[in-house]
C-alpha cells in the first residue's frame, strides 16, 4: 500500500536571496536582539510544526510520508501538492486545496486540507492520516 502523504506548509529559515551576505529569515541582526532571533513566531511555528513531524513518523513509520515546504516556493509547493492529490480527484478540488492550503502554516494530507492559518495539534493530525488509511483499507477491498 501506499504511503498517506502529508504536507506540511511552513516558512523555512533559509537563504531568500542570491547573495551570500543578505536574505536570511534571520540575518546577522539576531546578534543585536536579547531574543536570539528576529522573528520569534515563525521559529515558533518551525517547532509546532517540527512537533508534527516526529508524532507522524514516531506513530506511522513507512505508512506515511511528510514532506515539508515553505509556501514562498511556489514550484516545490504546486508540485508536492500534485503529487499528495487523491488520483481520482478533479483539477477544481486540487485548484482549492492550492489556494486554501497556501499560507503560512497549512497541513494537507493526501492533498486535502486538514489545517490552515494555524499550527493543529498534533493528534488532530494523526486522526486525519488514521482516516486516509481507512479509506484506502475501504476501496483496497
Amino acid at each position: 500500500m501506499e504511503p498517506v502523504h502529508v504536507l506540511l506548509v511552513r516558512e523555512a529559515d533559509m537563504q531568500m536571496s542570491g547573495s551570500g551576505c543578505c536574505g536570511w529569515i534571520e540575518g546577522d541582526a539576531r546578534f543585536w536582539t536579547d531574543e536570539g532571533c528576529v522573528f520569534p513566531e515563525r521559529r515558533r511555528l518551525m517547532e509546532e510544526m517540527g512537533k508534527i513531524y516526529v508524532e507522524l513518523t514516531k506513530h506511522f513509520g513507512d505508512r506515511v510520508r511528510v514532506d515539508v515546504v515553505d509556501p514562498r516556493n511556489l514550484f516545490s509547493y504546486t508540485t508536492l501538492l500534485w503529487r499528495a492529490r487523491k488520483k481520482n480527484g478533479r483539477f477544481r478540488a486540487f485548484w482549492a486545496n492550492w489556494l486554501k492550503g497556501y499560507n503560512t502554516a497549512a497541513v494537507i494530507v493526501d492533498g486535502e486540507v486538514v489545517a490552515s492559518g494555524k499550527v493543529p495539534a498534533p493528534l488532530s493530525v494523526i486522526k486525519a492520516v488514521d482516516r486516509a488509511l481507512a479509506d484506502r483499507k475501504v476501496w483496497s477491498g
